[in-house]
């Protein structure tokens, strides 16, 4: 009896101490800058995520309680939604520090956040929950209310995608809370948050690591959510994927887009498989042609062990 109580108070404790930690914004320590600071708007679009991902969630609930097949095909498709967010995070994420800029249009807010992580990894440790998940929110937001509006759960189809979808967009919105996570010391974080980093259902901090102490010649391990997808989202896949990007835009544009990894001369020979075919300074005016000024200092801090 005494250690039933002494589980139930500590699991109490636990859910007390996963709530105080949301209530201070899931920080380590008070925002320093005003960007880290959460505002009305930024909880009302997670709101509206949160009433849009519930509204979905009983439309699909609803069209999965006709029958056996279509509930089958709910808890399916439901499942291929949550595991395709890790994967088109890295993607998002490979093509945000490499080929976008902050002029992007639509994008360009989100871009800026990513391409100052890497100049200063710690400070997203400090960004309330809702000024952090509230730029991606906002582009997941729209897609769930268009689903709202068409809603095609009446034929096992209509539901798959239905299904596929509001998952998907539903997690989205969240998944930079998932790569905060993983910059957040273990012991500052509630044990709930440990226990999923540990199950592989949040990115483990050392997984993620990986992306921002590498080793010369190797940019990978994009993916921030699981972290799962980096086991095939390898660098020799991205390699391949940024010469096929270069030869076919210096086939159709005249001058080949070159990514901002390629300002490490080991990456940019990996990706061509032999020493260095470019030169640094070619490399970079394709780089601020195409994505906009390419730091050699960011290059480096992303390898320096205090980085992560």
């Amino acid at each position: 009896m005494k250690g039933t109580a002494r589980s139930r108070t500590s699991f109490a404790g636990q859910v007390l101490e996963l709530i105080e930690f949301y209530r201070r914004g899931a920080t380590v320590s008070p925002p320093q800058r005003e960007l880290d600071r959460s505002h009305w708007y930024h909880r009302a679009l997670v709101l509206w995520h949160l009433v849009a991902s519930v509204w979905v969630a009983t439309i699909v609930l609803t069209g999965a309680g006709r029958s056996l097949p279509f509930a089958v095909t709910t808890v399916a498709f439901a499942y291929l939604g949550l595991k395709a967010v890790d994967p088109v995070n890295g993607l998002v994420h490979f093509a945000f520090d490499n080929y976008f800029s902050r002029a992007t249009p639509v994008v360009g807010g989100v871009v800026d956040g990513f391409l100052d992580h890497h100049d200063n990894p710690t400070t997203i440790t400090r960004i309330q929950f809702a000024r952090n998940v509230g730029p991606i929110v906002a582009l997941s937001l729209p897609a769930l209310a268009s689903l709202l509006l068409i809603h095609p759960t009446d034929t096992i189809s209509g539901l798959a995608i239905s299904s596929f979808l509001g998952t998907f967009f539903a997690a989205t919105g969240f998944c930079m809370e998932a790569h905060k996570y993983a910059h957040i010391r273990p012991g500052a974080l509630p044990p709930a948050l440990r226990w999923l980093q540990r199950r592989g259902w949040l990115v483990p901090r050392e997984v993620h690591r990986r992306h921002h102490v590498r080793q010369p010649g190797h940019e990978a391990d994009y993916a921030a959510v699981t972290g799962e997808s980096n086991r095939y989202l390898t660098s020799t896949v991205f390699r391949r994927m940024e010469r096929a990007i270069y030869e076919l835009t210096r086939r159709f544009m005249g001058v080949g887009v070159a990514p901002r990894s390629w300002c490490d001369p080991a990456v940019r020979a990996a990706a061509f498989l032999e020493e260095d075919p470019l030169g640094l300074e070619a490399c970079l005016v394709h780089s601020r042609r195409a994505c906009g000024p390419s730091d050699l200092s960011s290059r480096a801090s992303r390898r320096s062990p205090t980085s992560s």
